[in-house]
């Protein structure tokens, strides 16, 4: 499990909460007509504005950090096991295999080998697949962990445009940066290139960066204040669910090509040896090293005693010495 390394889901709730305090305040100071009243009281304005500041901090958490870097590391050891090029298990299994039956010949021989064949083909689909999979939930991971880190940033220089504007201080900092954006996508997705996604880390993911825009929440007036915050909350969100948009084609486009690539694994198979046919030999799967003909003897002896097996009614036909041969 990874240890966090961002906003948590209580860190951002209680920015927010108190973003909500300092923006009643500044209402207050404004005076005029415009007193909230007390967050506490239904329907008021200050209760409609701690309110809609807690909605836009939801939409924030709405991506868990934790859960998808639990889920990369989890198909990153997933796709390590069945990579055709990776897995020394499943390198081991084909090359044993491949030697195994190299010398076969016939149709029985073929068949197998084209099935075998398939299955690799299968690994290999499931395989890239899966390394899609990884490289969307890399975007996922690092759009998730800036969003928290912009979003606390613009409340707190939110928070000091408001000290600023009823003079409090004037030293706040009302400067922040925004780093979720294209750029940061863009950089993300590559990870997933070059064959080193298998071993990109949680950290590395995270501390990825793109394009930074530089803004600053002006603090002239109350109104200045609630822009500035309801401009940087735009760009912030906007570029959150365009991520989450590049993450579902990354998906979206490795289904598309695998759904092209057709893999007759699982269709239907017309048997190619029968044991029990008059017509079976051996030379629909044999080994070149060995003479095919020094077996013929043993199988029309064998195929002479099929017929004439007398057995009671119900008690089912017991495996010619043939078949039990064939079954090791």
């Amino acid at each position: 499990m990874t240890v966090p390394d961002w906003p948590s889901d209580h860190q951002v709730l209680d920015t927010a909460e108190k973003l909500g305090a300092k923006i009643i305040d500044l209402l207050n100071d404004a005076g005029g007509d415009a007193w909230p009243g007390s967050p506490g009281i239904a329907g008021s304005p200050g209760d409609t504005i701690v309110r809609s500041l807690h909605h836009d901090a939801l939409d924030v958490l709405s991506l868990d950090p934790q859960k998808i870097s639990d889920e990369f590391e989890r198909m990153q050891t997933v796709c390590r096991s069945m990579s055709p090029t990776k897995s020394s298990d499943l390198i081991d299994a084909f090359r044993s295999i491949d030697y195994s039956v190299q010398d076969w010949q016939g149709d029985g021989a073929r068949a197998f080998q084209r099935q075998v064949s398939m299955i690799q083909g299968f690994i290999g689909q499931q395989s890239e697949y899966t390394l899609a999979t990884i490289r969307s939930l890399v975007v996922l991971l690092g759009i998730s962990v800036h969003a928290r880190r912009d979003y606390c940033a613009l409340a707190q220089a939110t928070m000091a445009a408001a000290d600023k504007a009823m003079k409090l201080s004037e030293e706040a900092d009302t400067k922040y940066a925004i780093g979720l954006g294209a750029s940061l996508v863009g950089a993300l997705a590559g990870i997933g290139f070059g064959g080193t996604i298998l071993s990109t880390t949680v950290g590395a993911i995270i501390s990825m960066s793109g394009s930074t825009v530089q803004k600053t929440v002006d603090d002239a007036t109350y109104k200045d204040v609630v822009k500035g915050y309801t401009g940087g909350r735009s760009q912030i969100m906007d570029a959150f669910k365009a991520g989450i948009g590049d993450a579902k084609n990354i998906i979206a486009k490795a289904r598309d090509e695998m759904s092209r690539e057709k893999n007759e694994l699982f269709a239907p198979m017309s048997p190619v040896i029968d044991v029990t046919k008059p017509e079976f030999h051996y030379s629909t799967f044999y080994s070149a090293a060995r003479d095919v003909a020094q077996f013929d003897g043993k199988v029309s002896s064998e195929k002479d005693k099929m017929p004439g097996n007398a057995r009671p009614e119900g008690v089912s036909k017991p495996k010619s010495l043939l078949q039990q041969r064939l079954d090791g």
